[in-house]
C-alpha cells in the first residue's frame, strides 16, 4: 500500500449549503424579478408624481373638502370618496423611491409637495369647520384619534402593495391602497381638532397621518429595492437604507404597540366585567340595563351599572365588588343603581287576562243600566287591552288610576302621552297613569352650555310628572360634560348643568342632590363610539326613594 504524504494538498472543500442557497435565490431574483422590470421607465413615471403642480393642489383641496364634510356628517360613503381622489399617494411613493435611488432632487420635490398638501388640507378643513354649524366630534372623527400597532401594519402592507402596483403598473391596486391607508381623513381630523381647540383629537389624528405617511414611504423603499432599483450603489448604502427603515419602524412601533396593549387590556376588562356582572345579577333574578367600565392606570377599576331588579338588594354592591376583585385581581370600585321592576310569570299573565275578560263581561251587563262607572271602565279597558296592569276607580270622586304593567313597553314620555289621550275619554273623569319603574329621560344640553332650552324643559316636565306618579320627591342629579377642552372647565360645566336641573326641580317640590361627574379617560372610549353628545346631559336617579321603599312604586300620588 502506498502511503500518502503529509504534504499532499487536500481536495478543495465544498461550498456551504446556506451560501449556495443564497446564490441560487439571488440568481433567480435577478432573472425573474429584476430583469423583467423596465427600471428607467418606472423611475420616470414615479418622478412625474413628485413635483408640486396646479392639478395636485386642486385635487388636494377637493379631497380635503369632501373628507371634512363627510366627517362632520358622520358619512362613511363620503369619506371613502375623499380617499379615492386624494393625490397624496403620488409624492409619498416618489419619496420612497427617492430613498432607494438616493435622488436628493426628487426627495426635495416630493417633500415640498407633501408639505404643501398638508398645509392646504389643514387650511381647508379648519375653514370649513369654523363656518360649519356642526362642530361636534362624530364617531368617524373619534375613530381616527387613537392609532395603534394594527394601523402601522395596515400602512406597511398598503405601502408594499402600492409600490408593487407602481412597478407593475397596476393602477387599480392604488385605489385599494388609498382606501386602506386613508391619508386624507386623518389630516382633515387634525384640522377639525385645531379649529375646535381639541388638542387631543388633533394630536391623535396627526400621529395616525404621520404613521401612514412614513410607513408607506419606507415600504415603497423596501419593495423597490427588492425589484432592483438602486442596485448600483455600494453595500454601505444598502446598510444605511436598512438601518433608517428599521429604526423608523421601531420608533413608530413602540408607542403604537403600547396603545394596542392598552386597548386590548381595556377590552378584556370590559368583557370580563360585563360577563361577571350579568352572571351575578342573574343569580338574584335581576338583569343588567347598562354598564360603564372605567379603567385607570393608577386608581381602581370603576364599574358603574344600572340593574333592573324585582327587589332591593342592600348587600349587592360589596358582594359584587368582592367577586370582581377576585376575578380581575385588582382593586374595583362599584357603583350600582337598582331600579325596581315588577316581574310577572306566565301564570300571572293568564290570571290577569281571565280577570280582565270577567270584568269586561260584568261591565257589559252593567252598561245596560247606564252605570256611569261601568261605562267609563269599559271604555278605559278597551283602550288599554295590551298595556293594562291594573285600574283603580273612585266613582265618588270620578278618578281613575291606571298602573301599567312592567312589560307594557312604554317609556315615561309615552306613558305621559297615554294619560293625555285617556283624559279625553270622559271629561267628567280624571285619569292618571302610573308608569312602570324605569330610567328617567336624560336632560340634554347644547355644547358648552348649562342653559335649559325648550327641549330640556319639556323633558324635565316629563320627569317631574313621573316622580309625582311614583310619589317620589328626592333624587340624585348627576351632571355630565364631554371630554373636549380643559378638565377644570368641563367639571365646572357638569356641575352647572346639574345645578340648573336641580333648581328647576326644586321649584316643583322635588329635592335634588347635585353630583357632578367628569372622568376624561373613562369617557373618551365611549365618546369615540357614541359621540360627545353622550355626555352633554344630566341624569336624574330617584335612588333615595327606591332604597327607602324596596318595592315597585305601587300608588301614584295625585297631582299637586
Amino acid at each position: 500500500m502506498r502511503a500518502v504524504s503529509a504534504n499532499t494538498p487536500s481536495s478543495p472543500s465544498r461550498p456551504a449549503p446556506l451560501a449556495g442557497l443564497v446564490r441560487r435565490v439571488g440568481a433567480w431574483r435577478r432573472e425573474n424579478i429584476v430583469k423583467p422590470v423596465k427600471h428607467a421607465d418606472i423611475a420616470a413615471y414615479v418622478a412625474d408624481g413628485a413635483p408640486l403642480t396646479n392639478r395636485y393642489s386642486f385635487m388636494v383641496v377637493m379631497a380635503c373638502g369632501i373628507a371634512i364634510l363627510g366627517l362632520l356628517q358622520n358619512s362613511a360613503a363620503v369619506i371613502i370618496g375623499a380617499m379615492l381622489i386624494s393625490p397624496l399617494m403620488g409624492p409619498i411613493v416618489a419619496l420612497g423611491f427617492s430613498l432607494t435611488l438616493f435622488d436628493p432632487q426628487q426627495m426635495k420635490k416630493s417633500l415640498l409637495a407633501v408639505v404643501v398638501g398638508v398645509a392646504l388640507s389643514l387650511a381647508i378643513s379648519i375653514g370649513v369647520v369654523l363656518v360649519s354649524p356642526l362642530q361636534d366630534p362624530t364617531s368617524e372623527i373619534l375613530a381616527r384619534t387613537q392609532p395603534n400597532l394594527f394601523d402601522l401594519l395596515v400602512a406597511v402592507l398598503s405601502g408594499l402593495a402600492g409600490g408593487y402596483a407602481v412597478i407593475k403598473k397596476k393602477g387599480e391596486t392604488i385605489v385599494g391602497v388609498a382606501i386602506a391607508t386613508a391619508l386624507m381623513p386623518p389630516l382633515a381630523v387634525v384640522g377639525f381638532g385645531l379649529a375646535t381647540g381639541k388638542s387631543t383629537i388633533a394630536f391623535g389624528a396627526g400621529f395616525l397621518f404621520m404613521t401612514n405617511l412614513l410607513a408607506i414611504a419606507l415600504s415603497v423603499t423596501l419593495i423597490s429595492k427588492w425589484y432592483g432599483f438602486g442596485t448600483r450603489h455600494s453595500p454601505q448604502s444598502t446598510v444605511w437604507q436598512g438601518a433608517v427603515i428599521v429604526l423608523s419602524f421601531a420608533a413608530l412601533s413602540m408607542p403604537l404597540g403600547i396603545s394596542l396593549r392598552e386597548i386590548a387590556t381595556r377590552s378584556w376588562l370590559e368583557r370580563s366585567t360585563r360577563t361577571e356582572v350579568q352572571s351575578f345579577l342573574a343569580e338574584r333574578g335581576a338583569r343588567l340595563s347598562s354598564i360603564s367600565v372605567v379603567t385607570s392606570a393608577s386608581g381602581p377599576l370603576g364599574v358603574d351599572l344600572v340593574a333592573l331588579t324585582p327587589r332591593y338588594e342592600p348587600g349587592a354592591v360589596p358582594d359584587l365588588k368582592d367577586r370582581l376583585q377576585a376575578l380581575l385581581d385588582r382593586e374595583v370600585a362599584v357603583t350600582m343603581q337598582q331600579l325596581l321592576v315588577a316581574n310577572r310569570d306566565e301564570g300571572d299573565v293568564v290570571r290577569s287576562l281571565a280577570q280582565l275578560e270577567q270584568s269586561l263581561a260584568v261591565m257589559k251587563a252593567q252598561q245596560s243600566t247606564r252605570d256611569p262607572a261601568a261605562e267609563f271602565q269599559n271604555r278605559l279597558a278597551s283602550r288599554l287591552r295590551e298595556q293594562l296592569g291594573a285600574v283603580s276607580l273612585n266613582t265618588d270622586k270620578r278618578t281613575a288610576i291606571v298602573y301599567l304593567a312592567s312589560d307594557a313597553g312604554l317609556s315615561v314620555a309615552e306613558s305621559r302621552q297615554l294619560e293625555t289621550r285617556l283624559a279625553g275619554i270622559d271629561p267628567a273623569w280624571s285619569v292618571q297613569i302610573a308608569p312602570p319603574a324605569q330610567a328617567l329621560p336624560a336632560i340634554e344640553f347644547e355644547p358648552d352650555s348649562s342653559t335649559l332650552n325648550e327641549v330640556s324643559i319639556r323633558d324635565l316636565e316629563t320627569v317631574a310628572w313621573a316622580l309625582r306618579r311614583w310619589n317620589m320627591s328626592d333624587v340624585d342629579v348627576i351632571g355630565l360634560a364631554s371630554s373636549d377642552g380643559q378638565v377644570a372647565r368641563n367639571f365646572a360645566l357638569a356641575k352647572e348643568r346639574a345645578e340648573a336641573v336641580a333648581a328647576w326641580l326644586e321649584g316643583r317640590g322635588i329635592s335634588g342632590t347635585v353630583r357632578p361627574s367628569f372622568e376624561r379617560q373613562a369617557q373618551q372610549p365611549i365618546e369615540r363610539e357614541r359621540g360627545a353628545a353622550a355626555f352633554r346631559r344630566v341624569e336624574i336617579i330617584p335612588m333615595a326613594a327606591l332604597k327607602a321603599a324596596p318595592s315597585l312604586p305601587g300608588r301614584a300620588a295625585p297631582d299637586r
